[in-house]
């Protein structure tokens, strides 16, 4: 009976340890993955971030471009003197676009 119970004794100790190893493989591999996907995360950020300035930029560009034709040169956008309303349009619909708008 001594001999089952330390043999008993001896696999329950090899089962806890295999389980403890198994489990500090699954952890280093979680922290290993969780650092990547903050890594790639960070990158998305920063990219988001860029896009917003360009688009930032642009907008104020197409706008002062806008009040610029419209002051200086209105007949480009005009249809009745040969200019492209449609133009004219959809640059007014794309600056109330990107002001939250529509």
């Amino acid at each position: 009976m001594d001999g089952y119970k330390t043999a008993t004794e001896a696999l329950i100790a090899k089962m806890e340890s295999d389980h403890k190893a198994h489990l500090a493989r699954i952890v280093a591999y979680a922290e290993k993955e969780h650092t990547f996907v903050c890594g790639e995360l960070a990158k998305v950020v920063a990219e988001r971030d860029e896009l917003k300035s360009l688009c930032s930029s642009l907008y104020e560009a197409l706008k002062e471009l806008h009040a610029l034709v419209i002051g200086e040169c209105p007949s480009l956008l005009d249809e009745d003197s040969g200019g492209d309303a449609r133009l004219c349009m959809e640059i007014e619909d794309a600056l109330k676009k990107a002001r939250g708008e529509q």
